[in-house]
């Protein structure tokens, strides 16, 4: 079955993964940003300083507080970092794990939720097309992480880690 957007023609599954994503995000605007970033801090990831680093099993914690059902994840035994370094006014490196890009890439809104709240000044709709441009790489190449940086709040280049 095919779905029209405009002049865009979609598959049925990439429909369905657009309705899930939008209930998630309004799911997650549900959430306190301020739960979230005091479970960050619970879980030791420092939230206040220029580099954010994010293990994938403290990312599922942060998920499940935003409300998403991680039982599909599986995580690996050695866990992969996410980090998010502030570069100035507007701009970030945001270093992606190749475990992220694996297992999150179906839950953008609530992902983008949680970048959002605990690196100040990214804002949800900067950290949404962040995981959204990660989550195209998926078909593509899913072994490596992804580089995604920031300059004056858009995305101005993306590599393979």
């Amino acid at each position: 079955m095919m779905v029209s957007y405009g002049t865009l023609s979609v598959t049925n599954v990439y429909a369905n993964e657009a309705e899930q994503t939008q209930r998630l995000s309004q799911q997650l605007s549900k959430t306190n940003a301020q739960e979230v970033v005091q479970l960050a801090q619970t879980l030791g990831i420092k939230t206040d300083s220029e580099e954010i680093i994010i293990t994938d099993s403290q990312m599922v914690r942060l998920l499940e507080k935003s409300g998403v059902d991680t039982s599909q994840i599986m995580l690996p035994r050695r866990d992969g970092v996410t980090k998010i370094i502030s570069r100035g006014r507007g701009s970030w490196d945001v270093y992606i794990s190749a475990t992220w890009i694996q297992n999150y890439y179906w839950v953008l809104g609530a992902a983008a939720g949680v970048i959002a709240a605990i690196a100040p000044g990214i804002g949800w709709g900067l950290a949404y097309s962040i995981v959204a441009s990660v989550a195209g790489l998926v078909g593509q190449n899913s072994k490596n992480g992804v580089i995604v940086r920031v300059r004056n709040w858009g995305i101005s280049s993306m590599s393979y880690q």
